[in-house]
């Protein structure tokens, strides 16, 4: 059973990579960014809609092999297929009847249907910080207002037993249960690290049992072990831009990551400085699934 197990684990990732591949080569290249920036970047892309939306949450789900991205103006949510072609899946002003932005994008997988949970760190009004469910057709299932324990909520990732949420105004860290109540608090890695600093984006990468978190104003990138201790951190690389999103995918041979920068408008594809890759094939590929 193990083996056969391991032989599912194998062709699962060997699929994904090749079905998945497809996408940032349909998508428009942004063109080359600099020499000094070239092994960073992989490619960039202007975020889907109109320009002025502030590219800010975003989820690579590789299962899928689709994107869900979000945008702080206008409160679009959309679904990008692996053949680079976007879709509004919800109009926040239309379907909810107030503006809302969209910041943190998590996707949860569900045998019955997946949902789609969206962060508004400003929330419509001075008394919500509300977390909005999507189903995957884009309607409304739930709202919850996490104010009271996460002002300012930005980003959203999902372990597969709890959420990580990151408080833009308070500059934390929280784990909540499925019912969004909060367990343990830890403050931002980059909370002291520079003027300016704010909790942005965050992914859980199942592969490694790490997360990653943005430092929104200073473009850093922290990998955490579960106890948020940091085990690595690297820049963003470039143009100095606010980033905020990040989500972990995997177009290539190698794994990369996904950031967005609301400052150019665009979602890019860079390096995972952090993560060596292993073979599909290879025993240390093997024990890497089962971390």
């Amino acid at each position: 059973m193990r083996c056969a197990t391991v032989f599912v684990c194998l062709l699962v990732l060997t699929t994904v990579g090749a079905a998945s591949s497809s996408l940032s080569d349909v998508l428009p290249s942004g063109g080359v960014p600099g020499a000094q920036f070239e092994r960073a970047i992989q490619d960039s892309f202007a975020a889907p809609g109109p320009p002025h939306v502030s590219a800010m949450g975003l989820d690579w789900v590789p299962g899928m092999g689709i994107m869900y991205f979000g945008t702080e103006v206008d409160g679009y949510l959309y679904e990008v297929e692996p053949n680079g072609m976007p879709h509004l899946l919800v109009d926040m002003a239309s379907q909810l009847g107030f503006d809302a932005e969209i910041n943190g994008v998590c996707y949860v997988g569900h045998p019955e249907g997946g949902l789609i949970y969206t962060t508004d760190y400003n929330g419509h009004d001075l008394t919500q910080d509300p977390i909005f469910v999507f189903d995957e057709v884009g309607a409304l299932v739930d709202s919850i207002n996490v104010r009271d324990f996460c002002p300012g909520v930005a980003g959203i990732a999902f372990d597969g037993a709890f959420f990580y949420l990151s408080s833009y105004d308070n500059d934390t860290i929280i784990r909540c249960t499925e019912a969004f109540e909060p367990v343990d608090t830890w403050p931002h890695p980059g909370a002291g690290a520079g003027a300016g600093s704010h909790g942005g984006g965050i992914d859980f990468d199942p592969m490694t049992g790490h997360i990653y978190l943005m430092d929104a104003y200073n473009t850093f990138i922290y990998v955490c072990d579960m106890g948020m201790n940091v085990v690595d951190a690297f820049p963003s690389h470039w143009y100095g831009s606010v980033a905020f999103g990040v989500s972990i995918g995997r177009l290539r041979s190698e794994r990369t990551l996904w950031i967005t920068s609301w400052a150019t408008n665009r979602i890019y594809e860079i390096d995972d400085p952090f993560f060596t890759p292993v073979q599909d094939g290879s025993w240390g590929g093997i024990k890497a699934m089962f971390r």
